[in-house]
């Protein structure tokens, strides 16, 4: 995992989650099908939620967020990006409805989108791995960046 966050409250992020998805939606004119957004996030407790479409891009900023601990001390800011199915995502949000002590949010680039919760009460815990999803031009960008990589490999 490259990054990972203490997720803000539930109850501030599904309505973003929510608002963003229904924008999509709105402006495709279709209620089925994939709906995916994209998360931008780094090690400095940046994140960013943003949905795209031919009509609309819409994006929602959660700053200050603490860091998972995953970063060294003293290194670099790291940021990641995942794009996960917004129908998927509310679900689980919706699902993990129960009292939750912590949630952490994690991002593997190009693989999955992970939810770590920790449930109240010592009640254990709940890990949840949202796969990514290409959204059409990500499989061109990385056969491109393949490409280059075995030209360079081969140099």
């Amino acid at each position: 995992m490259q990054v990972a966050l203490v997720a803000p409250p539930l109850d501030k992020l599904r309505p973003v989650l929510d608002r963003l998805r229904n924008v999509r939606r709105g402006a495709s004119g279709t209620s089925s099908g994939m709906c995916p957004v994209d998360f931008e996030m780094d090690s400095r407790g940046y994140m960013a939620l943003s949905v795209r479409s031919d009509v609309v891009s819409a994006k929602s900023f959660f700053k200050g967020l603490k860091s998972a601990g995953l970063a060294q001390e003293g290194s670099q800011t790291v940021s990641s990006t995942a794009t996960v199915d917004s129908r998927i995502l509310c679900r689980t949000l919706h699902a993990l409805g129960v009292e939750l002590q912590t949630v952490l949010v994690g991002i593997t680039p190009g693989v999955a989108l992970m939810l770590y919760c920790v449930l109240a009460s010592g009640m254990g815990n709940v890990t949840v791995l949202l796969s990514h999803v290409s959204t059409g031009g990500d499989d061109a960008d990385q056969d491109r960046r393949v490409g280059s990589a075995a030209a360079a490999a081969a140099v």
